[in-house]
């Protein structure tokens, strides 16, 4: 369309489509629901070393026997940053939004679009962040570990997962298979780690 004919030829906008569906936070809304945030720069990470053994019994006349006590080990991470950064200039404010009229009457405000336009990118960058963190967790639910591959970074966080935990999903199992019972596995592997401790 030629800027003639968009001059003479009435034209209806359409709102604006978002062809970007709706971010899913699975891992992190229903396996992950408790978070920390931590105010400094390290973190320290008891894990508390148990077993799962039973009391013993003893007569009611018996003295009860000692047993060991449940031990502890610490770990202290630095944990890398998650960062971006969008360049946003005063003239970007000048710019038609989506949906937004190409012809104004003059009447137009800079600041509205301007804030509107910071809410958009502000939520961009939120969910490239959310998307992150479930891409971690998704790593740690399937390996164990978290590779960490960045600019200036490049290590592994390494949640010692029982190699009989770690499941390796072949034929009839495989997700992509109409055989397959993702529930059942679920139900299979929660028990076990359950059972393991």
């Amino acid at each position: 369309m030629t800027i003639n004919e968009l001059l003479l030829n009435p034209v209806t906008l359409l709102q604006a489509v978002k062809t970007v569906p709706p971010l899913p936070t699975f891992f992190r809304d229903f396996l992950f629901k408790e978070t920390q945030q931590s105010s400094t720069v390290q973190v320290a990470i008891d894990e508390i070393v148990g077993n799962r053994r039973l009391a013993p019994f003893v007569a009611s006349s018996s003295i009860a026997p000692n047993i060991e006590r449940a031990a502890f080990k610490s770990r202290i991470y630095r944990p890398p940053l998650v960062k971006a950064k969008k360049n946003l200039q005063a003239l970007d404010a000048l710019n038609r939004l989506p949906g937004e009229l190409p012809f104004t009457t003059g009447s137009t405000d800079n600041t509205q679009r301007a804030l509107e336009l910071l809410g958009w990118e502000l939520q961009d960058l939120s969910d490239r962040i959310s998307r992150r963190e479930e891409w971690m967790l998704s790593q740690l639910l399937d390996t164990g570990s978290i590779t960490i591959d960045g600019e200036g970074i490049n290590e592994t966080v390494d949640y010692e997962m029982l190699v009989s935990h770690k499941i390796n999903l072949t034929g009839n199992d495989l997700f992509s298979s109409s055989n397959s019972d993702p529930l059942a596995l679920f139900t299979e592997s929660h028990r076990l780690i359950q059972k393991d401790g």
